[in-house]
This record gives C-alpha cells, sequence and structure tokens, in this order.
C-alpha cells in the first residue's frame, strides 16, 4: 500500500544552517577526556532545540531525528540540511519507531493507537513522501532495527505482560519469532550489532540475542530505556542511575545549549552505559547526557543524544577519548 501520508513544509536549506562557536576561555580536551560538542539544533540562533528528538543514523555520518511528524536531518559536519513534516499513516496510526536503510529511506512501525491493537511495517521515502506497508499484524509494534535485508521488530500485545523480538527476512510474509521478554513492548528499544547479533533494552533488562538464538542477559533499572551500537559492538545503554568520575569536557556549544548539557550531568533517574563486545553485565558509566530521548551513534567513535524537553533540547554528540600519546 503506497502514498497514505502527505509530505509538507519541504527541505530547509541554508537559511536553518546555524554555525555554534566555542565561548571565550574555553578548555581544550586532554587525553583520556570525552568531547561533548553541541550540534547545531533545529530551532532558532540561540543555538537551544525545541523538542527532544528520537534519532537514527543513516549510514553516512549523518543522522535522522523525528518528533511526532517533523524529521530533521543532521549531517555528518553536524549541521541541519533538511526538516519536513510527514505522516506516513493517517490517525490514530502513530509512527513508534525507526530505522534508515539508506539516506531518505527509511523503515517504520507503526500502531493502532486506539488500543494498540494491530501494526504495520513500512518503508518510507522522506525525499517522495511516499510509504509502502510490507507487514501488517494483529498485534502492536514497536522497536525496529535493520539488519542487512532483514528486519528486526518488537511485536505486543497491549494486554499481555510479555512481548516478541521478531525477524523479517527477504521474501518472507511474516516475521520469526526469535525470543519473548517480559514487559510492555511499547517501551522496548532494539539496535544490531555487527555480526548480527540483536540487542534489546527493556525497563528491567538488557539482552543480546545472538544468530544461533542464544540469548545473554543481565538486570537493569531504566525509566528511558534505549541501546545503540556501533559497527565495532560498542553499545550505549540507557540504565541505572550511577555515580561517575569519566572526566569530560564540552567544546564547541552556545550558552543556552551549554545550560542544558549541564542540567543533564546530574543524573537522576539514568545514566548512559558504554558496554564493548556483548559484555553487558559491565561497562563504563557515563557522568553525562542523562535522561536522553534518543541516541544514535554517528561514527564508531562518537555518537549523538538528544537530551531536554520541550522548547529546551539539544543535541549533543559525545565523541570517545583520544588514546594517550606514546
Amino acid at each position: 500500500m503506497t502514498g497514505r501520508g502527505a509530505i509538507s513544509g519541504g527541505l530547509l536549506t541554508a537559511g536553518l544552517v546555524l554555525v555554534i562557536s566555542g565561548c571565550a576561555g574555553q578548555a581544550t580536551a586532554s587525553p583520556g577526556d570525552w568531547v561533548l560538542d553541541a550540534r547545531p539544533s533545529q530551532s532558532s540562533d540561540s543555538g537551544g532545540g525545541l523538542f527532544p528528538l528520537a534519532l537514527a543514523a543513516n549510514g553516512d555520518g549523518g543522522i535522522w531525528g523525528r518528533s511526532g511528524q517533523t524529521w530533521v536531518h543532521v549531517n555528518e559536519v553536524g549541521d541541519i540540511d533538511a526538516r519536513l513534516n510527514y505522516d506516513p499513516l493517517p490517525s490514530p496510526w502513530e509512527t513508534r519507531s525507526f530505522d534508515v536503510i539508506q539516506g531518505d529511506d527509511l523503515i517504520v512501525t507503526s500502531t493502532w493507537a486506539n488500543g494498540d491493537i494491530m501494526g504495520d511495517l513500512l518503508r518510507i521515502s522522506l525525499d517522495t513522501g511516499s510509504s509502502t506497508t510490507i507487514l501488517h499484524e494483529e498485534n502492536a509494534m514497536g522497536g525496529v532495527a535493520i539488519d542487512g535485508e532483514s528486519i528486526a521488530y518488537v511485536s505486543y500485545d497491549a494486554d499481555s505482560t510479555q512481548f516478541s523480538v521478531k525477524r523479517m527476512d527477504p521474501g518472507s510474509s511474516s516475521g520469526i519469532g526469535l525470543a519473548t521478554f517480559a514487559g510492555n513492548g511499547a517501551e522496548a528499544s532494539l539496535d544490531v550489532g555487527p555480526t548480527h547479533e540483536i540487542y534489546v533494552a527493556t525497563p528491567t533488562e538488557r539482552a543480546v540475542i545472538s544468530p544461533d538464538g542464544s540469548i545473554a542477559s543481565t538486570p537493569q533499572t531504566s525509566a528511558t530505556p534505549l541501546v545503540s551500537v556501533n559497527d565495532t559492538g560498542q553499545a550505549v545503554w540507557v540504565t541505572d542511575k550511577e555515580e561517575s568520575d569519566v572526566p569530560y569536557v564540552i567544546l564547541n556549544a552556545s550558552d543556552a545549549q551549554r545550560s542544558v548539557i549541564d542540567e543533564h550531568s546530574t543524573c537522576g533517574q539514568s545514566s548512559l552505559l558504554l558496554t564493548t563486545n556483548k559484555a553487558i553485565d559491565q561497562g563504563t558509566v557515563l557522568p553525562f547526557l542523562c535522561e536522553p530521548f534518543g541516541i544514535a551513534w554517528s561514527s564508531n567513535s562518537a555518537f549523538t543524544v538528544s537530551i531536554g524537553d520541550e522548547g529546551n533540547a539539544a543535541l549533543v554528540r559525545a565523541s570517545l577519548p583520544s588514546p594517550p600519546a606514546n
């Protein structure tokens, strides 16, 4: 089924691109420091964001962000080069999650919001404003992640205390159940690792489903469970609040952006956790960018985080520390 959405607003070009300069007297990064680099956001000359964004990388260093019907693209140098309004299905359908195939082509999950009674998996083009339904289920759908030519997604019954992670393979007309987890599927997040592992984040659990079907898991407490994995197997999770003395420095942030970053450097409910090589029961707790709305790796050495709330949000790139000089 195609063309059920309508596109409006068009692409925003140079008029929206902001250049953020560092503050006078700003610190410089030392080896071992994480670097927080605020990205030009989707609002005004102040550099602060109007709204938080769900995020997904598009494979060339850029990132797509979504809030409701609004889509924003941040390119590899951190400038916003597109903004548009698009909803692939009419109300009461709601887009729940998305991942990027390439460029402007995305996979999204959409759920009938009146009771969460059914869901669609769609391929959409933000360039042409068109959509094609590739799978319909009489279950709601949540998190989604692309694994080569296959698609991993969350399928759930709103009245159930469990949800399923499924995979749809090329040429298939249905999803294959891979694993079942406790909890509300609407709250789960997915991503795919470099050797086809499926990473699953829930309010109570971090898990990795291996290609052979085995599952590694560890308990957690997360008010906003998110996970994003890079091509080396490093994963960023939103998990339990923990103290951390990891050093970091804020560069290239306006006063408005710096204020948002500072507000999210005291973790009230949850912290970022960096894990490596599927060792999800241990990792490095990060003392910044707490309570994020979206996370996406833009390269193997940096990920972008959306923090803040309506009218006071920011996009921030967190770069891994440089190794000490020999």
